[in-house]
């Protein structure tokens, strides 16, 4: 699990540490997941045009945020690494999805693993009904887990910036 806020230019620096801890695989195949994380911060930072970007990685083997909702932010990016990926309705079918949740049969649609997806969220407008419907497909019991990777622009949920000065 990780999460910085980092301007682009200091992704691999703030990464960097967190993957000499962690299992996820030789020195080559971390490198190569680093380099797709940065490419990708320094697209949304030119996207919504911000010097700052809220990172998190992590590793989720739980029905975390398995509730059809939509996020309050102005945009999110996501991608899914490993495991099953976000789920998300068409706007047609979202206020059926966030009534009925699990009890929901409606069409869904499913972010491929790898791809990439940027949802607005409901800060993006005045309109209390904006923004994506999607999920974390639930999981819990299955034994599968995922690696999701989210981009969001700084918030108050933000953590503290990531400065050269960290160790």
């Amino acid at each position: 699990r990780l999460r910085v806020l980092v301007e682009p230019s200091e992704l691999r620096r703030a990464m960097e540490p967190h993957f000499k801890h962690c299992s996820i695989g030789p020195r080559k195949m971390n490198n190569l997941l680093i380099d797709d994380i940065e490419e990708l911060v320094f697209t949304y930072a030119s996207i919504t045009k911000k010097d700052l970007v809220d990172v998190r990685l992590e590793r989720v083997n739980n029905n975390a945020c398995w509730k059809f909702h939509r996020d309050f932010v102005d945009t999110r990016l996501v991608t899914t690494y490993r495991g099953h990926t976000t789920e998300w309705v068409q706007p047609a079918h979202a206020a059926q999805a966030l009534r009925e949740q699990k009890r929901f049969q409606g069409p869904m649609e499913d972010i491929a693993l790898h791809n990439v997806a940027i949802f607005k969220g409901s800060d993006s407008s005045t309109r209390s009904d904006s923004g994506i419907v999607h999920r974390s497909p639930p999981i819990s019991g299955t034994g599968c887990t995922r690696l999701l990777l989210c981009l969001n622009e700084q918030s108050p949920a933000s953590p503290d910036r990531w400065s050269t000065g960290h160790s």
